[in-house]
């Protein structure tokens, strides 16, 4: 496998970060305003991470999401006492545990706003002369890459 060179070129580098500021600005904080008001960007995360991961327990969700334990086993009981949005099960191999799983209400209610999203951005690139099977497949394509980088084996940079 190539390495990649100790410094990317300019072009590179710029569209790298092109990609972090496009991806807030054209994908998460546009889904994010479809639930406004019903859920905090925050919930939602945990809402999309359980819905694409199935049910796990507080610790692992806090691990995946690199929230403080202590703060997402708040924000969970918060989650499953304001309604019908999470459901918090006790692991039978150990009574400390809590499981978590999304409902089926809020599970199909982010899977009618997020198809109607989809048909919303696939609308405004056939205005702008691109086929939408062209963004299923890039979005397919970059899920596919990102999904294969293990977080863990990304060596933590330092300072200097």
């Amino acid at each position: 496998m190539e390495e990649l060179p100790r410094q990317l070129p300019q072009d590179d580098d710029s569209r790298f970060f092109r990609l972090i500021k496009l991806t807030y600005a054209k994908v998460q904080r546009p889904f994010e305003e479809l639930f406004k008001g019903q859920l905090t960007a925050l919930e939602l995360h945990v809402l999309c991470e359980l819905k694409v991961s199935g049910p796990m327990t507080v610790t692992e969700l806090s691990e995946r999401l690199r929230i403080p334990k202590q703060q997402m086993s708040k924000l969970v009981s918060k989650m499953a006492l304001a309604g019908n949005i999470v459901k918090k099960r006790t692991v039978l191999a150990d009574k400390r545990s809590v499981r978590v799983e999304i409902t089926d209400e809020i599970s199909q209610m982010m899977s009618a706003k997020c198809l109607g999203y989809m048909d919303a951005i696939g609308k405004t690139l056939e205005d702008n002369g691109i086929d939408r099977m062209q963004f299923v497949a890039a979005v397919r394509f970059l899920t596919d890459i990102l999904d294969r980088i293990d977080e863990h084996h990304i060596p933590p940079q330092t300072n200097g």
